[in-house]
């Protein structure tokens, strides 16, 4: 799958959660895109097992500072960083503080 297609599906789930909408809800179930969404998800940690297990033990981080966002790069598992104020959607791998 394409690699900026699979962040959209992540960040749609992500959003879901921050929302305190469950992957198994029937809201998800319901709605085309979330569906694609949580079907990414589920195949992207088959794909990765040990990757996605090491990252849900992983204990919560800090906030991140107001107007932040992040989310996990699909390719190599690593966390990247964004300012939503940010006209040119520039990312940083590195942790804002």
């Amino acid at each position: 799958m394409d690699a900026v297609l699979c962040l959209v599906h992540l960040k749609a789930v992500e959003e879901m959660s921050r929302n305190g909408c469950s992957l198994d809800s029937e809201h998800a179930a319901r709605v085309p895109s979330l569906r694609r969404a949580v079907a990414q998800l589920s195949e992207w940690r088959q794909l990765r097992p040990q990757e996605s297990a090491e990252s849900q033990a992983a204990p919560a981080e800090a906030a991140l500072p107001d107007g932040w966002q992040s989310t996990l790069d699909p390719s190599s598992g690593q966390r990247y960083y964004w300012h939503v104020g940010d006209p040119a959607g520039t990312t940083t791998w590195e942790r804002p503080s």
